[in-house]
């Protein structure tokens, strides 16, 4: 076991710097869907004297399309001297697009960076506070915790959706197995190990291969068990540590009880081995429910979802995806308008309902009118989606806030201390 603690605490340091890069939400953990191109201008050419204002995204699956296209239409007969420019890029090449135009003094005005990118952004001073936009929008009260993007006390970006992972398991194999939901990793490793023993299928789906999924799965075991990798000083927190090492051990005991083949997991493995019926459970983020609607609707109504099970204390790494400006645009006014026209609820529930669940309102004005949907995938689902939506009060942002665990009083803090990891990921 004790090699087993040796393999798994060298990826997480290998690894580390990757977890900033988890399911935007919503966006960058597994990037299914049909993506339009790796560049495409889908806005019609625009000439006359209207001000113009470029918007460079990453979200290109073809529902999203969709939605940017219907709140461009909108924002433009609202406010008609404006014109937005929207360019569909690939989401692996958002990155370095948004660096070289810095570099070479390009136009760049609204843009949807990584978080690391955003982060290291706020750093250098690259993004243009929008504290006047937030209160346009009822102030900071209105937007869940960990949302917005802050930084040396200002506000550079405003969250389009966010996410976090769950506990997904099969409601009516608990019930035939006379199961209750787990609350805590006692509850899971049994469950998992009854629902393994009985023989149908594996108790859980879930990644040991050297990826960003088994990362960021073993980084919020750590946090759940009251730890961290590093404290906010920097000092890294394994050696030694009887925290981290009940943490690993609790999911090497989980491991037991998984699917074959774990050590080839990543996030498509995972997700297909808990909808295709070869597990039980599964811990992901709210994509699940969208996947069985698309593909398994033979397990709707069969499936449930409760917050990651407690370790030490209720604990999980979030992320958001935001709407970002550049500090030297020559539009402010122009793209501040149309990042606050976006963040309405009436126009951010168009793209969070592309992927219910999966992308989950920021605001409290969001969340009414995402539940208000009529789509069955919400309105027969809304306990599902309260635990989805439930995660801010007890989430860490990894990338902003390194040393987040309060070891000693088991409590989140915010730290506002960049990982450095992130810059590395950023500058190579």
């Amino acid at each position: 076991m004790k090699g087993l603690y040796l393999t798994i605490i060298a990826l997480i340091i290998i690894t580390v710097a990757f977890t900033s890069c988890a399911p935007s939400a919503p966006v960058v953990e597994e990037g299914d869907g049909e993506v339009v191109s790796e560049e495409v201008e889908t806005s019609p050419e625009k000439t006359g004297a209207k001000e113009e204002i470029r918007f460079l995204l990453q979200e290109t699956d073809a529902p999203s399309v969709a939605a940017y296209v219907s709140m461009e239409g909108e924002f433009e007969a609202e406010f008609p001297q404006y014109d937005v420019i929207i360019e569909f890029t690939n989401p692996e090449a958002v990155g370095p697009k948004i660096t070289t135009i810095i570099a070479s003094g390009g136009v760049l005005d609204v843009f949807q960076p990584y978080p690391e990118l955003a982060v290291q952004m706020a750093k250098d001073k690259n993004l243009l506070p929008i504290d006047d936009v937030v209160e346009n929008l009822g102030g900071k009260d209105q937007f869940f915790a960990n949302t917005l993007l802050e930084y040396d006390g200002e506000t550079v970006c405003m969250p389009y959706a966010a996410a976090a992972p769950v506990l997904w398991y099969r409601t009516d194999v608990f019930d035939r197995l006379g199961l209750k939901p787990p609350t805590n990793w006692e509850e899971t490793e049994e469950a998992a190990r009854v629902i393994s023993e009985d023989g149908e299928m594996a108790g859980i789906a879930l990644p040991a291969g050297e990826n960003n999924y088994t990362a960021i799965m073993l980084i919020n075991q750590l946090y759940s068990g009251g730890t961290q990798v590093f404290d906010k000083d920097g000092n890294l927190q394994l050696e030694g540590n009887e925290r981290a090492a009940a943490a690993l051990q609790h999911y090497a005991n989980l491991l037991k009880s998984a699917t074959e083949g774990a050590a080839s997991y990543s996030y498509f493995e995972s997700i297909d081995a808990f909808t295709s019926g070869k597990a039980a459970m599964v811990i992901y983020w709210g994509r699940v429910l969208g996947r069985v609607y698309d593909s398994t609707p033979d397990l709707i109504g069969k499936v449930g979802a409760v917050p990651l099970p407690m370790g030490l204390m209720q604990a999980v790494e979030s992320e958001a995806s935001w709407n970002c400006i550049y500090s030297k645009t020559e539009h402010a006014d122009a793209s501040k308008a149309w990042v606050e026209f976006m963040a309405r609820p009436e126009q951010a529930v168009k793209l969070q309902l592309t992927v219910a669940g999966h992308m989950v309102p920021v605001t409290q004005g969001q969340k009414e009118a995402f539940l208000a949907s009529d789509l069955p995938i919400v309105k027969d689902n809304l306990e599902i989606m309260e635990v989805l939506f439930g995660f801010p009060a007890y989430s860490v942002f990894t990338g902003l806030d390194m040393g987040a665990i309060d070891e000693e009083n088991l409590k989140i803090v915010e730290t506002n201390i960049i990982n450095p990891y992130m810059a590395i990921v950023f500058s190579n």
